[in-house]
């Protein structure tokens, strides 16, 4: 996955309202440092081997990865990918993570990553290494696909009140979530949260797992066969 040009709109539109960009600004381009931004010098997590799209790539001047264009603004960025792509750390967000990552970073981006990890149960320990990876005050932006017409793109969709059971679960305060629309008949949804506090993941499995569809991969297949349409 990586960033249209809607979803690098909310990410911006995310930084602004927790404070790590200025609320006048847009992210620069690459390799231009601004030392008075609160994300200089910050600790990312990047879910992912995430891209930047064409037109959003060549607003920015910037290469392929996300990566590359965060590392190259001042941002301490880390990515971890189940297949290790593009120089990431290999991580299987099914398990748990390493200590290493507890309570280290400032930024976490889903972008269009946790919807691929199956079977269903996984979920619950991906939120759960998300939440441990994030520091009190860290920010967490989640760019997934929501529960619409067009299942072909994944075997997992999100509705809003997942992620509004998921804050009151976690104690995580609610910035933003609104709809990023891509297709006529597929939506994107960004939710932009902020841990508060130090304390342990939800042990509530049953409220983790309420507002989540997970779809059989013969319908995920049968949808897709529409990829050019919907994608």
């Amino acid at each position: 996955m990586g960033f249209n040009r809607p979803q690098w709109k909310f990410l911006n539109t995310s930084l602004q309202q927790t404070n790590f960009l200025s609320k006048n600004i847009k992210l620069p381009k690459a390799g231009r440092i601004l030392l008075e931004e609160n994300y200089y010098g910050k600790n990312m997590l990047e879910l992912g081997c995430q891209q930047i799209r064409e037109l959003v790539r060549n607003s920015l001047n910037s290469k392929a990865t996300a990566k590359s264009y965060f590392r190259s603004i001042g941002i301490n960025i880390t990515s971890i990918d189940i297949k290790g792509c593009y120089g990431s750390k290999k991580v299987d967000l099914r398990k748990p993570i390493d200590g290493s990552f507890y309570n280290k970073f400032d930024i976490i981006t889903n972008s269009g990553t946790t919807e691929h990890i199956v079977p269903l149960e996984g979920q619950y320990q991906a939120f759960k290494n998300i939440h441990l990876c994030s520091k009190v005050g860290g920010v967490m932006i989640h760019i997934l696909p929501g529960i619409g017409k067009y299942y072909g793109h994944c075997q997992t969709y999100y509705d809003y009140k997942f992620f509004e059971e998921l804050s009151i679960l976690n104690n995580y305060k609610l910035v933003l979530m609104e709809p990023i629309k891509k297709r006529e008949k597929f939506l994107w949804i960004g939710i932009c949260l902020i841990k508060q506090f130090d304390n342990m993941f939800t042990e509530d499995k049953k409220g983790f797992f309420k507002h989540i569809e997970f779809i059989d991969k013969k319908i995920c297949k049968r949808h897709r066969k529409n990829h050019s349409k919907y994608m």
